[in-house]
């Protein structure tokens, strides 16, 4: 049997959140009814909320369901760190709380893991609440096809300089495997999504799936701003740069110790 785990970080996503999870299960039964070899878990970590947004997930009694409530604010990314680190999956797959999953997400990413595949990152579809009609209307990402097993020194200069294609956490899954060369994160990250990018395209394993695998619910209260200051632009270019080195350091190391 193969367990898959799914870590979704919360805060205050009451409005959204109990969408997110039930398209969560429907890509899980639609696995299932595929391949009966899949185990799933789907863990939770609140990150200190303010409205109902706990009481909501665990009156959903999901069988799968796990919910930690943290007792301090940590933040989006030391919250997936968490989670990462609380995941016994073969297979690991993030997950925000505001977007929803197509049912067949979990079923066209566990078949494209291979031994030269150990983290995948998807495309996405982004839509706006109709309530909030300043924002845009749906779009797609397009994404640039990497090699499976080679080191690709234009796709990791692209993502170290913030002109690649956008990578969301939201739209990655990897293996238990490539878990432990993620973690722990830097202390410094910002960007879980950038850590797990340099990291598996230095390992030679990262890959794009052309597919949908997330709707993506843009709405006014996304942590993922597109206009910034010029200053915040030039610091988030620095700390791809530090990821960038600590990202080789980190696999050089594990190479180094494999090798042992």
């Amino acid at each position: 049997m193969t367990l898959v785990s799914i870590c979704l970080a919360s805060y205050n996503g009451a409005d959204y959140i109990s969408a997110q999870i039930y398209s969560i299960q429907r890509a899980c039964d639609y696995l299932s009814s595929r391949d009966t070899t899949y185990l799933f878990e789907l863990l939770v970590y609140d990150d200190c909320s303010t409205d109902q947004t706990v009481a909501i997930v665990s009156n959903l009694n999901l069988p799968c369901l796990r919910v930690i409530k943290g007792s301090r604010s940590i933040g989006h990314v030391r919250s997936f760190e968490f989670l990462i680190s609380l995941a016994k999956g073969d297979l690991i797959f993030l997950s925000d709380q505001d977007d929803i999953w197509p049912a067949d997400r979990l079923f066209l990413m566990v078949s494209s893991f291979t031994q030269d595949v150990q983290a995948l990152f998807g495309d996405f579809l982004a839509f706006s609440n109709y309530q909030e009609r300043c924002l845009p209307p749906l779009r797609s990402l397009r994404m640039n096809p990497a090699p499976v097993s080679k080191l690709s020194i234009t796709n990791i200069l692209s993502i170290a300089t913030g002109t690649s294609v956008h990578q969301y956490g939201s739209c990655c899954g990897f293996t238990a495997s490539m878990s432990k060369a993620l973690l722990p994160f830097p202390f410094f990250c910002k960007q879980h999504d950038k850590w797990i990018s340099f990291v598996g395209s230095l390992s030679g394993m990262l890959y794009y799936l052309p597919t949908v695998v997330t709707f993506r619910r843009l709405h006014s209260n996304n942590l993922t701003s597109h206009s910034r200051p010029l200053l915040a632009k030039v610091l988030t270019r620095i700390n791809f740069t530090l990821l960038f080195f600590f990202a080789s350091a980190r696999v050089i190391s594990r190479l180094v110790h494999r090798s042992l």
